[in-house]
């Protein structure tokens, strides 16, 4: 009798683990597949990372095409500035998460990369007209750009000063750029602007877990919109409020 209790209570132990690890077996654990494009890129500091989006796509094994969830986590350039480390994230609706690196070429020089322009004579050189409204109406869009350089700096460096402000124990919280134009109706990731957090004992992926934005922006309503990014480390340390300036172009 006893031993026909034992044999029993063994074999429902046996039923029991092979239920167990018939659900771990098919338990979703893996994440989204990122594929990145071979084309170079140039991505010059302070501008849209939209442009490392491009191409960047993501399948997972289950949910299929999940494209939509990549984001860029941060932008990390080498110390000669010549190059950085893009890091994107995508995840499936398990929230099994993948991450892949990709190397891009880097400057701060928008020069460098800039378009030609369009030419009415092609031959390079815009046509003039007889009264100079040509060199007129270049010589405003010059003064133009020149005022939202400045205005963007300023704003970058109002930024930078207030996490040197912090003290010791805060987290430093960075992003990519601090003003961004968007055209109307474009889609925009507030992620995606997210290059650093940085703490005396919090790792990155702890702060990243707890980032708080506020603000919000309207794509499809021309404007300017401002965003605040900061984060809480777990001695209750806040970080300096990031500041995004959002332009939804006319």
């Amino acid at each position: 009798m006893r031993k026909g209790l034992v044999a029993i209570l063994f074999l429902a132990c046996a039923v029991l683990l092979a239920g167990n690890v018939v659900i771990y077996v098919g338990e979703d654990r893996n994440g989204p597949e990122i594929t990145i494009p071979q084309e170079a890129v140039t991505y010059v500091a302070g501008t849209d990372t939209s442009v490392l989006l491009t191409g960047v796509t993501a399948q997972d094994n289950r949910d299929g095409d999940v494209t939509d969830t990549v984001t860029i986590e941060s932008v990390i350039p080498n110390t000669e500035g010549t190059e950085a480390s893009v890091i994107y994230v995508a995840k499936d609706s398990k929230n099994n998460v993948t991450k892949a690196t990709r190397k891009v070429s880097y400057t701060t020089d928008a020069s460098a990369v800039a378009q030609p322009a369009d030419t009415a004579d092609g031959e390079g050189q815009p046509q003039e007209s007889a009264d100079g409204q040509n060199a007129d109406a270049a010589g405003t869009d010059t003064a133009a750009q020149d005022a939202s350089a400045q205005a963007a700096a300023d704003w970058q460096a109002q930024n930078e000063a207030a996490i040197a402000a912090l003290s010791a124990e805060s987290p430093r919280f960075y992003l990519a750029q601090y003003t961004v134009e968007i055209e109307r109706g474009a889609e925009f990731n507030r992620l995606g602007y997210v290059q650093d957090i940085t703490d005396d004992r919090d790792s990155r992926n702890e702060l990243y877990q707890g980032i708080q934005i506020s603000g919000d922006v309207d794509t499809n309503t021309p404007g300017e919109y401002v965003l605040g990014y900061h984060v809480v480390d777990s001695d209750g340390n806040s970080s300096n409020t990031a500041q995004l300036k959002v332009i939804v172009k006319e």
